[in-house]
């Protein structure tokens, strides 16, 4: 790898790995504190551009470039495998249908 690489040039390197990921287990209060304090960080981050790039084409956890997985979901972005958004978003999913084959089930 070139020492001009954009990983080397991201203020996070180095930076303790809980910042800028949760546990699964993370409160949204908790959540929200943290994701604050990640995105002030990337805000100042001289390659939040090319960081927000590559996370926006490669699903991956936590905050890069200043967005979260939701966030970059949003936008169009699929969600990581295993996530808890992901997970989330799949129960959501199946309760849906379960709605609707109980409703049409009823008619």
């Amino acid at each position: 790898m070139a020492n001009d690489f954009w990983f080397d040039k991201a203020l996070c390197k180095g930076m303790p790995k809980y910042i800028f990921y949760g546990s699964y287990s993370e409160r949204p209060e908790r959540k929200a504190r943290r994701e604050k304090v990640a995105k002030a960080i990337c805000a100042k981050c001289p390659v939040i551009l090319q960081c927000r790039e590559y996370a926006t084409n490669n699903p991956e956890y936590g905050v890069w470039g200043g967005e979260s997985e939701e966030e970059r979901y949003k936008k169009g972005s699929p969600l990581p495998a295993g996530s808890k958004a992901s997970q989330v978003r799949r129960i959501r999913t199946l309760r849906k249908r379960e709605l609707i084959n109980e409703r049409s089930r009823e008619a």
